[in-house]
């Protein structure tokens, strides 16, 4: 009778903790779920974000693309404008000397 009730105890006891592990283990079903939906919603925003940055930075490589060739464009044309100054700069210096030239001739002319 005491070998009975204690292993009708130890039944109960081994029921109990059966039931324990299963409501532990339903827990952590839960929980991996719950945890693998998380992760799963953050890979999409971390790709969605990915494929954001991926876009501006090929939008960012054609600007500066854009702008490199605008800047090429712009050493250019003040290279031209340079040379075109000095051109400018060498007319004007052999004009002014045909101009005193002139004047002294013109000078010479009137006293002779």
């Amino acid at each position: 009778s005491v070998s009975l009730r204690e292993a009708s105890s130890d039944a109960k006891v081994k029921d109990d903790e059966i039931e324990r592990l299963k409501k532990e283990l339903a827990m952590l079903s839960e929980n991996q779920k719950y945890f693998s939906e998380t992760a799963d919603k953050a890979r999409d925003a971390l790709q969605t974000e990915l494929v954001e940055l991926k876009t501006y930075k090929a939008r960012s490589d054609d600007e500066i693309e854009r702008l490199s060739a605008e800047i090429d464009r712009q050493e250019e044309a003040l290279q031209e404008y340079e040379v075109k100054s000095a051109k400018a700069e060498q007319v004007k210096t052999a004009y002014d000397l045909l101009q005193t030239d002139s004047e002294k001739l013109s000078v010479s002319l009137r006293e002779a």
